[in-house]
């Protein structure tokens, strides 16, 4: 086991060890439950943005919307949302505290593999990157970790980080 400061509290050292995966899970949970709960008000704001502006009409300021069109929409904001909220939640987040609400509550920490440092800009984009294939094999990129010996979910390999838990 190594020893390293934390990222938010520099004067302090502790042990780090790979985060197992059962709290790793719980803080997927957590930031998951903050980022979809997020878009699940900004597109249903959207969507009744939609049904106030057919129902009291505002086609004279040239705004109208079809049927067909209130799924698309919805779709589309929600894609747009999430992907920028995703972004703006999680790398300033790994960039500055080296870790998210969810993993903080396990105090578990996302570092560089090799060095134990803090990620930079590159790595926190693509560790957030890396979420997609993790998450479009039907969840194995995250169950990888797991399995693997230095406890690694897709993500970590793609971004060259690794999760960790200091005590």
């Amino acid at each position: 086991m190594n020893t390293m400061n934390t990222p938010q509290q520099p004067e302090s050292s502790g042990t780090i060890s790979p985060a197992d995966f059962f709290p790793r899970l719980g803080a997927f949970i957590i930031d998951f439950v903050v980022t979809n709960g997020a878009e699940f008000v900004v597109e249903y704001a959207a969507v009744l943005m939609v049904l106030l502006v057919r129902k009291y009409g505002m086609g004279q300021a040239g705004v109208t919307f079809s049927n067909a069109m209130d799924p698309l929409l919805e779709q589309g904001i929600g894609f747009v949302f999430g992907l920028g909220f995703t972004y703006y939640y999680y790398v300033p987040l790994q960039l500055k505290l080296g870790t998210t609400p969810g993993k903080k509550v396990f105090s578990l920490y996302v570092v560089d593999a090799n060095t134990h440092a803090r990620i930079n800009r590159k790595q926190a984009i693509f560790r957030v990157l890396g979420y997609i294939p993790s998450t479009v094999i039907f969840g194995a990129g995250f169950l990888m970790a797991a399995f693997h010996p230095q406890r690694k979910a897709l993500h970590d390999v793609i971004a060259g980080t690794q999760c960790v838990k200091i005590n």
